[in-house]
């Protein structure tokens, strides 16, 4: 008895240690310069949004007004991106002396445009099936 217990934990322990895992495709379309490089920062709630403590970081290379990123490996989870179009090609988000972006940005789940950056709450999509792909709008 003490035997089947054992296996039947041991079986139920690996169930439960296998977590689901996704691929994740952005496509980012509507950018007005035809080619360069986009930058994409990937935040799960236990990251701080929009700060340094990046879940993934990815680039791709703009062609024709538009990139495509493949992200694997994502847990099933909740996650909020950024993007910006780095037009001078020195790897930053340059901003103004008040830290206002001075190249484009957009974010996922499109929060509408206010005064300052949208909470992860806004910003945030729920990755929940083997591949999805979601669309980034400049």
């Amino acid at each position: 008895m003490l035997r089947l217990t054992l296996c039947l934990l041991a079986f139920l322990t690996s169930l439960g240690s296998s977590a689901q895992t996704a691929t994740l495709v952005v496509k980012i379309e509507g950018l007005k310069h035809e080619e360069g490089t986009v930058f994409l920062a990937v935040y799960t709630q236990d990251t701080e949004f929009l700060g340094k403590d990046i879940y993934v970081g990815k680039k791709a290379q703009v062609e024709k007004g538009k990139a495509e990123v493949m992200i694997e490996g994502l847990p099933y989870d909740s996650y909020a991106i950024s993007t910006f179009f780095d037009k001078n090609n020195n790897g930053i988000l340059d901003t103004n002396f008040i830290g206002i972006p001075k190249e484009p940005y957009a974010f996922s789940n499109s929060p509408s445009n206010r005064f300052g950056p949208p909470t992860f709450d806004e910003a945030s999509f729920h990755l929940t099936t083997p591949k999805d792909t979601i669309l980034i709008i400049y």
